[in-house]
């Protein structure tokens, strides 16, 4: 949840693991962009409002891409997990993400 933190996220790491994430926490609810640069595992991104509902998902971003991937609105987290998770999931735009820091940090 720290600015050097986000900016790094999985950027290097080969060792993301089917049933884990990484949760970034923003400190205002605010259009979010992410990329893929560095990051050697395609990836699903979970954008979510400050209640921590998906209001938009990315699915399988390109591993190393400098393409641009927008929250679409406004978020205050993004969950980041391997590729195919939200379809294995069975995600969609509207469920709850509940973990005990999207709780702590809720609006």
């Amino acid at each position: 949840d720290e600015d050097q933190e986000r900016q790094r996220g999985l950027m290097f790491r080969t060792d993301l693991k089917d049933n884990s994430a990484m949760l970034f926490i923003f400190d205002e609810t605010r259009l979010v962009t992410m990329w893929m640069e560095n990051t050697p595992s395609a990836l699903d991104m979970l954008f979510l409002s400050g209640s921590g509902r998906i209001t938009s998902i990315g699915e399988n971003a390109v591993p190393f891409s400098r393409d641009i991937i927008s929250s679409g609105g406004p978020v205050k987290f993004v969950v980041e997990v391997k590729a195919g998770t939200a379809k294995r999931l069975g995600l969609k735009i509207g469920d709850k993400v509940r973990h005990p820091a999207i709780e702590a940090h809720s609006q």
